[in-house]
């Protein structure tokens, strides 16, 4: 994968959690399940690159 698609996955993730973010109530589960999809992502994707930065995707997916 590329860093491009780094971001594609992190941009992805980012608008989930603004959705959910926004709404009047927001549903709790739903960005906590966002987060735990990120993570998960970040795993993978270190494991097939060792020099893939998780800080750096968790931070653009909205994740600090």
């Amino acid at each position: 994968m590329t860093k491009k698609d780094y971001a594609q996955f992190a941009n992805m993730v980012s608008v989930f959690r603004k959705l959910a973010l926004s709404e009047p109530k927001p549903d709790l589960g739903y960005i906590v399940a966002c987060n735990d999809f990120a993570f998960s992502m970040a795993d993978i994707f270190k494991s097939d690159n060792p020099r893939f930065d998780q800080e750096r995707f968790l931070k653009a997916c909205g994740i600090e």
